[in-house]
C-alpha cells in the first residue's frame, strides 16, 4: 500500500463513540493532526472522481495553491469527517462568510474517498457542517462545487448563482459553480448574531 493510501486510512482509535454496527459511518469533528490524511483523501477523491472534468495540470495547480485542510478550519472544529470501521472516509468543512449582510458560512472541503461514493456519505457531511453553522447562527450558505458534483448540491436544496474560475497562476484556472442556499430562519426574516469569526 503507497503512503497516500495508508495516511487515508490511518486508524482514528477513540475518535468518536462506536456505532451500532462497525459497517455504519459515523461524523466527527477532525483533529489538527489528520491534516495529512485529509489532504491525502482530497487529492485521491478529486483525481478520481473528476471522471476526466479536470486535466491533471489542474488539478495539480489546484493543491498547489490552496490548503485543503487549512489549521483555521480544523483549530477551531469547523472541519468533520465521516468515519467508517475507524477510518477517515469523507470530510467538509466550513468557514465564516457574511453574505449580502447576513451571517453565513461557505462550505469548503468536502470529499468522499472513492471507494464509499453513492452512499450518502456526502449529504451526511453537507447536513453536519450547516448544523454546526447554525449553531452559530449562520442562516445562509455558499460554496463552489466542483463540476462533476453539482447534482448532488441540487438534490441538497443549493442553487446555483453563477460559473465561477479559480485562479491558479500561470494562466491556469480551475472551473467552479457558486452555488447557495437558504435556512427557512433567513427565509422567514428570522434575526441571528454574527458568528464568531475567533472560533469557539
Amino acid at each position: 500500500m503507497n503512503t497516500m493510501n495508508t495516511h487515508i486510512l490511518s486508524a482514528r482509535a477513540g475518535a468518536c463513540a462506536r456505532s451500532a454496527t462497525d459497517a455504519e459511518v459515523s461524523i466527527s469533528r477532525a483533529r489538527i493532526e489528520d491534516a495529512p490524511a485529509l489532504r491525502a483523501l482530497h487529492q485521491l477523491s478529486l483525481v478520481t472522481l473528476s471522471d476526466g472534468t479536470y486535466s491533471p495540470e489542474q488539478i495539480h495547480g489546484l493543491f498547489a495553491t490552496r490548503d485543503t485542510a487549512p489549521l483555521e478550519m480544523l483549530a477551531p472544529g469547523r472541519m468533520h469527517v465521516a468515519l467508517r470501521h475507524g477510518f477517515i472516509v469523507g470530510s467538509a468543512g466550513w468557514e465564516p462568510r457574511p453574505i449580502e449582510g447576513q451571517p453565513g458560512a461557505h462550505l469548503r472541503s468536502v470529499f468522499v474517498h472513492p471507494l464509499q461514493t453513492r452512499q450518502g456519505i456526502a449529504s451526511m457531511l453537507v447536513r453536519a457542517v450547516e448544523a454546526d453553522a447554525m449553531a452559530q447562527c449562520a442562516c445562509r450558505f455558499t460554496l463552489a462545487a466542483t463540476l462533476n458534483a453539482v447534482p448532488l448540491y441540487r438534490r441538497l436544496g443549493y442553487d446555483v448563482v453563477a460559473p465561477g474560475r479559480l485562479d491558479l497562476g500561470g494562466g491556469l484556472a480551475f472551473p467552479v459553480v457558486h452555488m447557495a442556499r437558504s435556512t427557512a430562519m433567513d427565509q422567514q426574516g428570522g434575526t441571528c448574531e454574527l458568528i464568531d469569526t475567533e472560533g469557539r
